[in-house]
């Protein structure tokens, strides 16, 4: 079946290029994807963080059995809450450090990672979801209102970071969503798209996926919520969901279509062709 990939030459290419240690069109794919650091250096600041939580999400891959873990962090502000993937945001700190003394090569980031970032909005019902591409820190994002969530709120209970958190669970996606929040901290928080709890959702696990939080402490003026200029392109979900699929399922194919040579890294002069090589798709993604 013929690939439709969509195509961002100019904007992704432009950034690839400068951040990838490479020839100047090609890149080397080893058995995990890579992501470019994203520049921090410029960051338009939209609220103030009052309180951040952090999250161990283990999750594993489709068709998959093992277990991968990264770490979360929901920043929650006044009118805005974002969450982001504590290890890439570590590695774009690095990295915008390195720029600014003058390194013309930064490192790619290769752990397992679930690259997703979300900004849900003072109103509590609208989001808007990314997405980042491999090797650059060129993004994908669509913007969506928040799931309905229809909980029924058990009676059992378990302690979680000292605190009492009672169970409840809904449907999300035709899927069981089991979450246990907190009424001592009455805030309208939790991962990923879960919300609309009376406390703050310490725990969920959806079909293989779990996030559990690990820490939780009032926000800082280091803790701002800000959005980066960045190589980024808007579409539908369906749109969205296409491009990481593809992305995913044929990387050679992906980058071939933008003029970039693919390598092995086992065997740096083999040089890739499409459809030789994939990376199995994060089960969050499967079950969007």
């Amino acid at each position: 079946m013929k690939k439709s990939y969509l195509l961002f030459l100019p904007v992704l290419l432009a950034g690839f290029l400068s951040t990838v240690q490479a020839s100047a069109q090609a890149i080397t794919m080893g058995d995990l994807p890579s992501f470019g650091p994203l520049n921090l250096s410029k960051p338009n600041v939209i609220d103030q963080a009052t309180l951040v939580v952090t999250y161990k999400l283990t999750w594993s891959e489709v068709g998959g059995s093992k277990k991968f873990e990264d770490l979360r962090t929901v920043l929650v502000g006044k009118q805005v809450q974002y969450s982001r993937n504590e290890g890439l945001f570590l590695n774009d700190k690095a990295a915008t450090s390195l720029i600014k003394k003058g390194a013309k090569g930064v490192k790619l980031y290769s752990d397992p990672v679930i690259p997703y970032e979300i900004y849900v909005y003072g109103n509590g019902k609208d989001f808007d979801f990314g997405y980042r591409a491999f090797f650059d820190p060129y993004s994908v994002w669509y913007g969506e209102t928040m799931p309905k969530l229809n909980w029924k709120i058990g009676k059992e209970t378990k302690t979680i970071l000292k605190q009492t958190c009672t169970k409840a669970t809904a449907t999300y996606r035709g899927k069981t969503l089991t979450a246990w929040f907190a009424e001592g901290i009455p805030t309208n928080v939790g991962p990923y798209l879960f919300r609309g709890l009376p406390g703050a959702i310490l725990k969920a696990t959806i079909g293989g996926l779990e996030w559990e939080a690990i820490g939780i402490r009032k926000g800082t003026d280091e803790d701002e919520i800000v959005k980066y200029g960045r190589p980024k392109e808007d579409m539908s979900k369906a749109k969205a969901l296409k491009f990481i699929k593809e992305m995913y399922e044929d990387p050679v194919g992906f980058f071939e279509a933008m003029g970039v040579e693919c390598y092995d890294s086992a065997n740096p002069n083999k040089r890739l062709r499409p459809g030789s090589k994939s990376y199995p798709l994060p089960l969050l993604i499967e079950i969007e």
